[in-house]
């Protein structure tokens, strides 16, 4: 991927990407009304060159609100009463690169328009029957660089980056990433933000995170390459994660229960 668009995606962080479709509910998962444990994923930590971490909170309907790095970045989200995400903003240490988003429908399309100080800037997500995104363009046009999204088991299986040429040729670039999973739980398991939002944030954060959708990722293919080893709490969702590959650190995952 070209270094500047990748500046530009860390930049345009976390479209994170939709007024529009909450978490589909899954058969088990019953949010606390009856005996399975509800899990909310609270805290990762992990010793990638150094020690750090991110802390995740909640509103009652189990939606994130907020996510705090401890490189000084704050995420937080907004949803209407159908718990619906309206709106995010994240919160710099240098305020001049605080940013706010607001989102648009429009059929299977969200406008996404950004602001920052007096600028300005849109991009667009294309979702399936499932909330799921299929396509994400980083500008208003397909001269741009966009993403493609396919799924298996409601988990991402492979994603490409491609864009149209001065001949309206599609070319693809040289990044792309395939996934394989386990039939774990992920963390997100019973988070009912919009799903899509996951996908978004292992492109605006460079993979590091590498968030399941329903299951965990074992093994991650193509741009860079990386395979995981899990621990399993006894409701089977991901206690520690040790990363092997491009990058090699372990995760450790903490929750709370409701």
């Amino acid at each position: 991927m070209k270094k500047g668009i990748l500046n530009y995606l860390v930049i345009a962080i976390i479209v994170i990407s939709a007024a529009f479709t909450s978490c589909s509910k899954n058969p088990d998962d019953n949010n606390g009304n009856g005996n399975e444990n509800v899990y909310l994923l609270v805290e990762i930590e992990d010793n990638f060159i150094y020690k750090r971490s991110v802390k995740l909170e909640y509103d009652y309907q189990n939606h994130v609100k907020k996510m705090i790095f401890d490189f000084g970045m704050t995420y937080l989200f907004d949803y209407n009463d159908a718990g619906d995400l309206i709106s995010m903003k994240w919160e710099d240490e240098y305020p001049e690169d605080n940013t706010t988003a607001m989102f648009t429908k429009n059929g299977n399309k969200i406008i996404l328009n950004y602001s920052r100080g007096e600028y300005g800037w849109s991009e667009s997500i294309e979702l399936n029957t499932q909330g799921l995104p299929t396509k994400y363009m980083t500008g208003e046009d397909e001269s741009s660089q966009f993403f493609t999204f396919q799924y298996q088991n409601g988990n991402l299986k492979k994603l490409e980056s491609l864009y149209l040429d001065e001949n309206d040729n599609m070319i693809k670039l040289d990044f792309y990433q395939s996934y394989t999973y386990d039939d774990k739980k992920s963390p997100f398991y019973h988070c009912k933000t919009p799903k899509w939002l996951f996908v978004f944030l292992d492109i605006l954060l460079e993979f590091h995170y590498n968030f399941g959708i329903q299951n965990n990722v074992v093994t991650s293919d193509g741009w860079y390459s990386m395979s995981c080893d899990y621990t399993y709490n006894d409701d089977g969702f991901p206690f520690t994660r040790n990363v092997k590959g491009t990058e090699e650190f372990t995760q450790t995952f903490k929750y709370g229960k409701r």
